[in-house]
């Protein structure tokens, strides 16, 4: 039983690290968005910059934790998932950032909620409530982002999902890796 308990830490801490890397991607789209005079404006502005620095100043020791550990994995990981974010087109750049962004979130919600209960330390229910503050202000201010495609007729639904497994693809595919070369 404790071997079982222990492989579910570990999992939860691989969950823990997807949502980081998901939310710290976030701060890019954002910026991108800053001056954005048709997206980034009332309460999503006010909303988005209170969370940014949220984010900013809770994923910094995290990630610096994460680099000290693998640095190289952690920077080929962030580029691979950046990288697989860029196939989704949208009618101009803005657009794509809103949602990008808010696909992002939505993943890395869905990181947080599949952790075993008692494993949810006070970081992750911090994240979590905080960026459903940020998603549903996104839901409010814009409601037809629940139900925009790219350029090729994906969905935000079908983005969310490939995030999800994508996130679990190179997450667990890293962890294999390393576990192979120790």
């Amino acid at each position: 039983m404790t071997e079982e308990k222990e492989k579910l830490n570990e999992q939860d801490l691989v969950k823990s690290v997807r949502s980081t890397l998901k939310v710290s991607s976030c701060l890019n789209n954002i910026d991108e968005l800053h001056d954005d005079k048709k997206y980034f404006k009332y309460q999503f502005r006010t909303y988005a910059s209170k969370w940014s620095n949220f984010i900013e100043s809770h994923t910094k020791e995290m990630m610096k934790a994460f680099s000290i550990e693998n640095d190289e994995a952690l920077i080929d990981v962030y580029n691979a998932f950046e990288e697989s974010c860029s196939q989704f087109k949208f009618k101009n750049e803005a657009r794509a950032n809103l949602i990008k962004l808010y696909c992002k979130l939505k993943s890395s919600i869905h990181d947080i909620e599949s952790m075993e209960k008692d494993s949810k330390e006070i970081y992750n229910s911090v994240l979590s409530h905080n960026t459903k503050f940020l998603i549903n202000q996104m839901e409010k201010q814009y409601p037809e982002i629940k139900n925009a495609k790219d350029l090729n007729g994906n969905s935000v639904s079908e983005i969310i999902e490939f995030l999800n497994k994508l996130g679990n693809d190179l997450m667990y595919k890293d962890e294999k890796v390393r576990k192979e070369n120790t």
